[in-house]
């Protein structure tokens, strides 16, 4: 098995420590809702929103988390997954730090962002990437 396809394999999610597991999880719950057409972000574009509020993890780890969370990728292009999702925070205000900005310019209505979060839920949810942190 080469290095590439290591690091796009969804098994990767299950061998994650547990606390890394439920804190992508929470994310995805909290940023993702499913769609009716295939979303122009890949997979390893998505996740990368992820990694602004979390940690650093492979597309393999963030195929999983879509697989366990019940998405199923519609189009696949060699390693990138496409999915019909879209963001839940569409229309929510954009929090300092929320915005990705990475070499390609993200669209507001394509970002998954947590702005639309309760203070409540920001708060479980930043709890749950503390303890992921402090696992790894």
């Amino acid at each position: 098995m080469s290095a590439d396809t290591i690091v796009h394999d969804p098994e990767a999610f299950h061998a994650q420590p547990l606390e890394r597991q439920l804190a992508l999880l929470a994310w995805i719950g909290f940023a993702i809702e499913s769609g009716e057409t295939k979303n122009r972000r890949s997979s390893d574009e998505i996740k990368q929103d992820f990694e602004q509020v979390g940690f650093p993890i492979t597309n393999g780890v963030f195929k999983g988390a879509m697989q366990a969370s019940g998405y199923k990728p519609k189009v696949k292009k060699g390693q990138l997954w496409y999915y019909a999702i879209r963001p839940r925070s569409r229309n929510a205000p954009i929090l300092p730090g929320e915005r990705w900005y990475g070499s390609t310019h993200v669209q507001r209505e394509e970002a998954f962002l947590l702005s639309h979060l309760t203070l409540q839920q920001r708060k479980t949810f930043d709890a749950l990437v503390e303890l992921a942190r402090m696992s790894h």
